[in-house]
């Protein structure tokens, strides 16, 4: 019957299950702390706390309250409630130690590192909050109703008094939840650029390239433009904006400009070059050049390994970087004497005598007088032209503007986009001019600069009534380029006779 009582008595039950309970938790903790070192895990510490320090306290806790029953009245004694306090606190304490160790276990690159400290200071400050008002309920017996509406009239009181402090810490939790940008990012914000160091309460702390801490309230984030440099990639593409003389081809600038692009270090490998010619300015040609680097952080020193070679690369190319001036100049188009470009025309060609074409025709293609008596300056006929590359000298199936001779660069002749022939210095085309009214064989597209003469159907006329030649060599070319064509499509219009030399277009009596 005692014994029957006896285990029927609260104290009793609860002094069994701590005499029984300590030991064994207890060893289960050292056996897990010994497990935990010989991983070298870092939760060895909290578990260690845990069993060292928190599991005894609880334990005299427990034993005091429930089984010494000791009690002031109808609440448990001030010892009791103090060691109890002291027991939560070293309870949360390790709480949050196994939180933090979790949040970090992932390395350099853990959660805990990539969250910003806000996020952090706002999850440690509501475990403190709601850690403290369960020890105030369930160890003092406070009212938490009460509590809350006490807190309720002091935030009242303390939200009118910090309200810029506030409103930082709402663009804080906006930025959080947003993400723009984290640290680490390099952003632009108002005019202001650099690198995110910190994410915190009420600011953020961004260093900008001259090493300097620039310190910006979270409230400015929700009312300006905000340019990460950093995303979505970490690529970056930086625009150099630059102008070159208009006596350097385009197409010369641009291969110069690709020469120095491919040489300069740090841009990302296999990117496409673009290149833009976007204005023409008072002195210069404007370009805008688009370098695609590894990340914003080395754009300084990309930009200055680059201007630094275009320096070395203009002079190796003989491009000129003009000086800011602009040069007027007062002419009247009417006096300008005719001869100019009968006599240039005539230099460039004989210049080709004995390359590609023999010395007697070179020689008769740059008669002076036969150039000058149809040099017209409203037309092409007589003039040196200038194409880019890919442009048209001549199309198939249209007229003939006249006889073309290339005098620098490269083109290819085309028939129905089958590639028939490739042109070069002091090879002609437009040799149908001296079949009448016959339409062009080929498509003649430059593949380089090309820099060409268009000489008119009445100097054409004028040169083979000089260099009977000249005719047969025509022929020559007319027959070879329309057996190519044979080659690769029957041709759809009847040839020539054999022999038999074209006739020009004028009388030849």
């Amino acid at each position: 019957m005692l014994g029957r009582s006896l285990f029927s008595e609260a104290w009793f039950q609860w002094g069994a299950i701590l005499v029984i309970g300590f030991p064994l938790s207890a060893i289960l903790l050292g056996e897990i702390i010994r497990r935990l070192e010989r991983r070298n895990n870092r939760f060895v510490r909290p578990v260690r706390l845990l069993r060292n320090v928190f599991l005894p306290l609880a334990v005299a806790v427990l034993f005091m309250q429930r089984v010494l029953e000791l009690r002031s009245g109808d609440s448990p004694s001030m010892v009791v409630q103090v060691a109890g306090t002291l027991a939560a606190v070293l309870g949360l304490a390790v709480l949050l130690s196994l939180v933090r160790e979790f949040l970090t276990a992932g390395g350099e690159y853990n959660l805990f590192s990539q969250a910003p400290r806000l996020l952090v200071d706002i999850a440690r400050v509501a475990l403190l909050f709601v850690g403290s008002l369960a020890i105030l309920s369930m160890i003092w017996g406070l009212s938490i109703t009460g509590t809350f509406a006490a807190l309720g009239l002091g935030g009242l009181v303390f939200g009118l008094a910090m309200q810029d402090t506030l409103a930082s810490l709402m663009g804080g939790i906006a930025i959080l939840s947003e993400k723009p940008f984290v640290v680490g990012d390099w952003i632009d914000i108002d005019g202001v650029e650099g690198k995110v160091t910190d994410i915190n309460w009420r600011t953020v702390r961004i260093r900008n390239r001259q090493e300097d801490l620039i310190v910006v309230p979270n409230i400015v984030f929700g009312t300006k433009l905000i340019i990460n440099n950093s995303r979505p990639e970490l690529d970056h593409i930086e625009v150099v904006n630059l102008g070159f003389s208009y006596d350097d081809p385009p197409n010369k600038v641009r291969a110069m400009l690709t020469e120095v692009i491919r040489g300069t270090p740090h841009l990302v490998p296999e990117s496409e070059v673009d290149i833009r010619c976007v204005s023409y300015d008072d002195f210069s040609i404007g370009y805008q050049v688009y370098l695609r680097m590894e990340s914003f952080d080395i754009m300084p020193t990309v930009r200055s390994h680059f201007m630094t070679r275009i320096w070395y690369a203009a002079k190796r190319h003989e491009i000129t970087i003009p000086f800011p001036i602009r040069t007027l100049h007062n002419y009247d188009a009417g006096a300008l004497p005719t001869e100019e470009q009968p006599e240039l025309v005539q230099r460039r060609v004989r210049a080709l005598s004995g390359s590609t074409i023999p010395e007697s025709v070179a020689e008769t293609l740059a008669n002076e007088q036969l150039l000058s008596e149809e040099t017209d300056r409203t037309t092409d006929a007589n003039h040196i032209l200038t194409f880019a590359a890919g442009e048209l000298l001549q199309v198939e199936g249209g007229g003939s503007r006249g006889l073309g001779l290339i005098l620098s660069g490269t083109a290819v002749g085309l028939n129905k986009a089958n590639e028939v022939v490739t042109l070069t210095k002091g090879e002609v085309f437009g040799e149908q001019s001296m079949l009448g009214t016959k339409p062009n064989l080929l498509t003649i597209r430059a593949l380089t600069d090309v820099e060409a003469v268009i000489i008119s159907g009445t100097a054409v006329d004028n040169i083979a009534r000089v260099n009977i030649t000249f005719a047969d060599e025509i022929q020559g070319i007319v027959q070879s380029r329309r057996a190519a064509v044979s080659r690769i499509k029957p041709a759809d219009s009847p040839e020539e006779p054999n022999g038999a030399k074209p006739t020009s277009r004028r009388s030849r009596s």
